[in-house]
C-alpha cells in the first residue's frame, strides 16, 4: 500500500515525489530498508543515484538489493545503470550473491544465453573471486547460476586464465574436503569442461591427484564433467604426458556404457575412449586396474553378487584382444569373479537368513 501511496505521488507531483524518497533514504527508520521501497518504484537516473548512496554507506542490510536478481526489476533498469549497481555491490559483505543472481537472470533472459558485453569483466572477476574453502553458502541455486555464468563468460581464448583460476579456486576447497566437485558443484564443472577443456584437464587431472585418492572426490565415476569433453582432445592432452595422464583419464572417466534393450538389463560395453586408453597406454597394467575397478561398485541395489554378475560379458571382448597381455588378464580376472560371485552369493544368503530369523 505505501509503494502504491508513492507511485500517486508520482504522477501527480514528481518534485514532491523526489523531494519525499530523498528524505525516507536518510530517514533514521527507514534507511534499513529504503532499497527495497525504491527498488519496488520508477528505477530512474535518481533511483539509481540513491541506491547507490546506500550501499556505499552499508545502513541497508543485504537482503533489500536481493530484487536485484529478479526479472521483474532487472527489466525496469537501464543496463548501464544496472552495471553501476551491481559495481558497488561488490564492495559490500556477500554482495557476490545478489551480483551472480543478477548475472544469472541476465543470461536466462538472453535469447542467446550470454551477457551483455559491458558485464563479462565483472563476471569474470565475481567468479575470480568465489571461495570454496568453506561450507557451501545457503544458495540453492548457486552452482546453477554460476554455471550459467561461465558458459556466457568463459569460452573465449583470452579467458583461459580466468578459466584456470576459478578451476585452481575450486580444486583447494575439494582438497580441503570443503565441498566435493561432482556433488556441489557439477554446473560449474560441467561449464568449465565445456568452456576451456584443456585448463579443466590439466588442472583437475594434470596435477597428479590420484596419489592423493582425490579423483574420487572431483569426478563421480558413471556421470562427470568429462563426458563432455572430445574424445580426440582428451587422448592428445595425454599423448602430452603419456606415462602419468592415460593412467589418470583412466581413473576418472567411467570406461562402460549401457545401451537400452527388451530385457530388464541393459547390455554392457566398453566405452569406444576405454578401448583407446587400453590400447595407447604406456602402462597398460595400470589401466587394466582401473578396468577391474568396474567390477567393484561403490555402492549397489540389491544383491551385490547379482551386479557383479551383470558385468561378467565386459571380459568377454577382452579375453579376444589382440595383445596377449589383455586376454590373459581377462581370463584370469574372469576365474577370480566368478569364486568371488559364489563367496558374494553364500554371504548375502546366510545374511538374509540371520535377518528373517531376527523377526521371527
Amino acid at each position: 500500500m505505501f509503494i502504491g501511496t508513492l507511485e500517486q505521488y508520482a504522477v501527480v507531483d514528481r518534485p514532491l515525489y523526489e523531494l519525499y524518497l530523498d528524505q525516507l533514504m536518510v530517514d533514521a527508520d527507514i534507511a534499513i530498508v529504503f532499497p527495497y521501497i525504491q527498488l519496488g518504484l520508477d528505477i530512474d537516473d535518481q533511483a539509481v543515484e540513491r541506491l547507490t548512496r546506500c550501499i556505499v554507506s552499508g545502513i541497508a542490510p543485504l537482503n533489500c538489493y536481493r530484487s536485484l536478481g529478479h526479472m521483474t526489476v532487472i527489466s525496469r533498469i537501464d543496463i548501464n545503470k544496472l552495471l553501476l549497481l551491481l559495481t558497488a555491490l561488490k564492495n559490500v559483505i556477500h554482495g557476490d550473491l545478489v551480483i551472480i543472481d543478477s548475472l544469472a537472470c541476465l543470461v536466462c533472459a538472453s535469447d542467446s544465453k550470454q551477457l551483455p558485453c559491458s558485464f563479462i569483466d565483472l563476471a569474470r572477476e565475481i567468479m575470480e573471486r568465489q571461495v570454496f574453502n568453506c561450507p557451501k553458502p545457503f544458495h540453492p541455486n548457486l552452482d546453477y547460476e554460476l554455471g550459467s555464468i561461465a558458459k556466457a563468460s568463459l569460452s573465449e581464448v583470452q579467458c583461459a586464465e580466468a578459466a584456470r583460476i576459478i578451476s585452481t579456486n575450486l580444486l583447494e576447497g575439494i582438497l580441503n574436503y570443503s565441498v566435493t566437485g561432482y556433488r556441489d558443484y557439477p554446473c560449474l564443472m560441467d561449464a568449465l569442461a565445456m568452456c576451456q577443456p584443456e585448463i579443466f584437464l590439466d588442472v583437475f587431472l594434470g596435477n597428479r591427484l590420484d596419489d592423493q585418492g582425490m579423483i574420487g572426490r572431483i569426478f563421480d565415476s558413471e556421470n562427470n564433467s568429462l563426458r563432455l569433453i572430445d574424445k580426440d582432445l582428451l587422448l592428445n592432452w595425454c599423448e602430452a604426458e603419456p606415462e602419468y595422464r592415460y593412467t589418470a583419464l583412466a581413473g576418472a572417466v567411467q570406461l562402460y556404457c549401457c545401451t537400452p534393450n527388451e530385457t530388464d538389463q541393459p547390455d554392457l560395453s566398453w566405452s569406444q575412449l576405454a578401448l583407446e586408453l587400453l590400447s595407447k597406454a604406456p602402462k597398460i597394467d595400470d589401466i587394466l586396474e582401473d578396468f577391474m575397478s568396474v567390477f567393484s561398485p561403490q555402492s549397489c541395489t540389491g544383491s551385490r553378487a547379482d551386479m557383479i554378475a551383470q558385468r561378467l560379458p565386459l571380459l568377454d571382448s577382452l579375453e579376444q584382444h589382440s595383445n596377449p597381455t589383455v586376454a590373459t588378464w581377462a581370463s584370469t580376472k574372469r576365474a577370480l569373479l566368478t569364486n568371488h560371485i559364489s563367496n558374494l552369493r553364500l554371504k548375502e544368503e546366510q545374511d538374509y537368513g540371520a535377518m528373517s530369523q531376527r523377526f521371527e
